[in-house]
């Protein structure tokens, strides 16, 4: 019972580091937008309700969205293969 709480509290510490020094999204399969952190919020300048239930496809050109790059991504992400790189992203104000 102890380590359970003990990996528990870890697991949960590293999920609350990750929250303070990340911008995190999370979305179903599909690619609808169920959360986000702050620090994605203010970064983009979107509130959580502006966004939720929407496809990730928001913060993309229309160009991007309709890429093989893109669709290869999601394909990936389904896979359970995590994607890590520097994604560009539009922001509310479009910069």
């Amino acid at each position: 019972m102890f380590n359970w709480i003990a990996r528990k509290q870890a697991s949960n510490s590293i999920v609350s580091a990750l929250n303070r020094a990340q911008a995190v999204i999370q979305f179903t399969p599909q690619g609808n937008i169920e959360n986000a952190n702050d620090n994605f919020l203010k970064l983009l300048g979107y509130s959580l309700q502006d966004i939720k239930g929407k496809h990730h496809q928001i913060f993309l050109s229309a160009a991007d969205a309709a890429s093989a790059d893109y669709q290869k991504f999601w394909q990936r992400l389904n896979n359970g293969e995590p994607q890590t790189a520097c994604f560009k992203r539009i922001a509310k104000d479009g910069r």
